[in-house]
């Protein structure tokens, strides 16, 4: 019996251990905040920094869709002397969670210790270092212009809302997403049969379809503008045709 009742005891204190261990776990890994409890010199700091903001100009083209971009080099030449003249930074790290999922944090300081962050998850294409050095370099940029206030000279991503005010799309075969009804464009789009022809093209290869939808701001590739039509396919190809072996499609 007095055995039964010292386990007894040992096992209540195991307990009392373990929820110990647990509450302190938790408490350590509690959220850190968006921002600090005060930022009012940030605020005073970031308002005349934002004064001398200028519009950031596009510096270079994307080899594969021919798109023009401003790049992460470009963005930081502008705007880090103005930051440090009003005392504040940009700090940019990334967290590993536990279910595995990569956060960028983004995050303005301020000399007094002041802070605000942001924070996106980075979901890179395919699962390799230099598609993951690309979706990473493109997160940095748009976080650190998100909250900085900064904006892009001539922005073709600003389009007063249109592309958010398409109507809904619906699948009307399964497929790749080119298998979609057409949406109302400002522009005259490629025809059925160029839907069709990239359709044939891209079965199989849904990254790439996904890419084209990224590239030009589309919601499917019916919604394609018809001038980009002969050098997306003409792009396509190459790409698949280097995946196949042929390294000299892509020169």
């Amino acid at each position: 019996m007095d055995n039964f009742i010292e386990t007894l005891g040992d096992l209540q204190k195991l307990n009392e251990y373990i929820e110990a261990e647990v509450s302190k776990r938790m408490k350590s890994n509690a959220e850190r905040p968006y921002r600090s409890e005060s930022i009012d010199c940030l605020a005073e700091a970031l308002a005349s920094a934002q004064g001398e903001f200028v519009p950031i100009p596009y510096n270079r083209t994307n080899a594969s869709w021919n798109d023009e971009y401003t790049d992460l080099d470009i963005v930081f030449r502008y705007i880090r002397p103005i930051l440090s003249k009003n005392k504040l930074a940009v700090n940019q790290w990334t967290e590993l969670t536990n279910d595995g999922v990569t956060i960028l944090h983004t995050e303005l300081l301020h000399a007094s210790g002041q802070f605000k962050e942001s924070r996106t998850k980075i979901v890179p294409a395919r699962n390799d270092v230099k598609t993951y050095d690309s979706a990473l370099a493109d997160s940095k940029r748009q976080q650190a212009i998100s909250l900085l206030g900064v904006s892009l000279e001539g922005d073709p991503k600003d389009d007063d809302g249109n592309l958010a005010m398409l109507e809904t799309h619906e699948e009307i075969a399964s497929g790749t997403t080119t298998k979609l009804l057409r949406s109302k464009a400002s522009y005259e789009c490629i025809t059925q049969e160029q839907a069709d022809e990239l359709d044939r093209e891209l079965n199989g290869y849904t990254d790439l379809a996904d890419e084209l939808l990224t590239k030009y701001n589309i919601r499917c590739i019916s919604d394609m503008p018809k001038s980009k039509f002969l050098f997306a396919i003409e792009q396509v190809r190459k790409f698949i045709m280097y995946r196949k072996g042929d390294s000299k499609s892509v020169r």
